[in-house]
């Protein structure tokens, strides 16, 4: 839910000028009150609010915030790892290049900011940001695609990552009561013996638990339905173009399992509405 605005001033260098100019800023806080962010303004829209995903749409690109636990986190310490982590993440190395990046690493928290820029030639969007903050086997992620080369809304979309805020989940706990003290165990009277509780065996064969049904949903984006839920040893079956209807089964990491010509495909989770 959008709770509040925020008016900011941004300052964007280009090549030659520096524009200054007054931005609205609109804070947005999950269902779930776990998450929230300074969306760059209102002209961001609410695609999903789940447990574990957030995303935001709008003419200039799109924002994902998301909550991963994997025992195998990749966490870069280079240019070249954070390839590796754009890879795992679906995306092709050939067709873009990492022109910022900075780690943190303090104790058990690490972070990482990356922004990468795609060769339009052979890419729908201009500029991707990925932030990443990993505790344990639990990594935090912010990711943004750009549509087009607007420095001014490049620096308000990594404004808006920057401020990405989640919650860890935490296990409640209980006071500790103070332990009374003793009493004095009073000499029980002999009692007769009681018979035992005979427990019935239940009757009738339970029903066996049916696996969740397939759901209809639509591509958003023209993407390669693969053998496998990585784009490093599976093989390319084939393609869905945009405005597709396809049976989903589930969702293994940040793939979904889909039905391909009959057969379990998996296709990246940002092609699928």
């Amino acid at each position: 839910m959008f709770v509040g605005c925020q008016k900011e001033t941004l300052i964007t260098k280009s090549e030659e000028t520096i524009i200054e100019e007054e931005v609205l800023a609109v804070e947005y806080v999950s269902n779930s009150g776990s998450m929230s962010i300074m969306l760059p303004s209102d002209e961001w829209n609410i695609e999903e609010d789940s447990d574990n995903l957030w995303m935001f749409s709008s003419r200039h690109g799109v924002i994902m915030l998301s909550r991963v636990q994997d025992s195998e986190i990749v966490i870069p310490k280079s240019v070249d790892d954070m390839k590796k982590v754009l890879q795992k993440e679906g995306y092709n190395s050939e067709s873009y290049e990492v022109v910022e990046y900075s780690d943190k690493h303090i104790d058990m928290l690490q972070s990482y900011k990356a922004v990468f820029k795609y060769d339009k030639d052979n890419a729908s969007y201009a500029y991707g940001i990925l932030y990443g903050t990993i505790l344990g086997d639990t990594e935090y992620m912010a990711s943004a695609m750009l549509y087009n080369e607007d420095v001014v809304q490049l620096e308000r979309v990594k404004a808006a990552v920057d401020s990405f805020s989640i919650k860890p989940s935490e296990e409640p706990t209980s006071e500790l009561a103070p332990t009374p003290e003793p009493e004095a165990t009073p000499t029980p009277m002999p009692t007769a013996t009681p018979e035992p509780t005979v427990t019935p065996e239940p009757t009738g064969t339970p029903e066996p638990t049916k696996a969740p049904e397939p759901v209809t949903m639509r591509i958003k984006q023209a993407g390669n339905v693969r053998s496998a839920p990585n784009d490093v040893d599976s093989t390319v079956w084939g393609s869905l173009s945009a405005g597709t209807e396809v049976l989903v089964y589930g969702m293994v990491g940040n793939w979904y399992e889909v039905d391909y010509n009959g057969q379990r495909g998996y296709i990246y989770k940002r092609f699928i509405d």
